[in-house]
């Protein structure tokens, strides 16, 4: 099984015999549609940490890397929802506050 899963443009072209075959007799994928597939390869995409340090120990080679992204477990808005829940405690407090 590859590794890598990708969207990718995938024709009559890029299937084996026998799948081709099947398309041509049910009448299928006359035109290229884009799919989810497994490859061993991949360009620009997107990989956790975890996932990308499985990899690298099993054997993948990274040619480059585009960008980083570093994830804060944190919650972004928890000063935002504090404020609006301390503010409705303070109008059930003070209902002329409402």
């Amino acid at each position: 099984m590859q590794p890598i899963f990708k969207n990718a443009n995938i024709s009559r072209d890029d299937i084996g015999e026998f799948t081709y075959s099947y398309a041509v007799q049910h009448e299928i994928l006359k035109q290229p549609r884009r799919s989810l597939k497994a490859s061993f390869y991949g360009e620009k995409i997107v990989l956790a940490t975890p996932l990308l340090k499985w990899y690298l120990k099993h054997g993948l080679v990274v040619s480059h890397i585009y960008q980083i992204i570093q994830y804060d477990p944190s919650p972004c808005f928890a000063s935002f929802a504090d404020t609006v829940s301390d503010a409705r405690r303070e109008g059930d407090v003070h209902p002329k506050l409402l």
